[in-house]
């Protein structure tokens, strides 16, 4: 936490501001990107039968509610 009594400078006109989206699951490291969204639309006969997730399904959840949260 900041100890915002402590802050000597005050940064006027020097920190711009900047717009952050949400990054995706493989940005974040949470997914192993085996399975592309583009892929899928792109390509919908696709066999995804033998991908894999390391998630289980509270990380899942947790990234669900994460997501949005953000919007």
């Amino acid at each position: 936490m900041v100890d915002e009594d402590s802050i000597m400078h005050s940064g006027t006109g020097r920190i711009p501001r900047m717009l952050m989206k949400t990054m995706s699951l493989y940005e974040s490291g949470e997914s192993n990107g085996q399975i592309s969204i583009m892929e899928l639309f792109d390509n919908p006969d696709i066999n995804i039968n033998d991908c894999e997730s390391s998630l289980r399904i509270d990380d899942l959840i947790f990234a669900a509610c994460r997501l949005i949260s953000c919007k």
